[in-house]
């Protein structure tokens, strides 16, 4: 079980790499929005030829597809699961406004971080803490 943590928690560098690209680059990250809005009112025969031609955009649909599944399979850790439902629930809100999205970079790095260190070091249960 031990091994099986450590794949996970190696696993948070695309989230932590995605949420600090949130942060540094968001000008970048709203532009990239925009395109995937355009990109999703093309024909379904043009969609995937569109997103091909950028590569950047490509890797960073890849990037948040990932952090996605990884969010999705946090919810079955024990102790963290309900920063990983935050953090889920939190990736539906959108986002096109520069302060919303680096607020939510930061919030989430903030999370991530601590639910690295609650699963080594603290180990304290997040749903007995918030429920009191």
């Amino acid at each position: 079980m031990g091994f099986l943590k450590f794949i996970f928690y190696a696993g948070m560098l695309i989230p932590l790499s995605t949420e600090f690209q949130a942060i540094f680059s968001t000008k970048k990250m709203i532009e990239w929005n925009r395109r995937l809005i355009e990109i999703g009112k093309l024909p379904s025969n043009k969609k995937m030829k569109a997103l091909s031609e950028n590569k950047e955009l490509a890797s960073s649909v890849y990037m948040q597809l990932f952090y996605m599944v990884w969010l999705f399979f946090g919810l079955f850790s024990s102790l963290n699961w309900p920063i990983f439902l935050f953090l889920l629930l939190e990736s539906f809100i959108p986002k096109r406004i520069f302060l919303l999205r680096f607020a939510d970079g930061v919030i989430s790095v903030s999370l991530l971080l601590f639910a690295f260190l609650n699963a080594y070091h603290l180990h304290i249960n997040v749903f007995e803490f918030l429920k009191g």
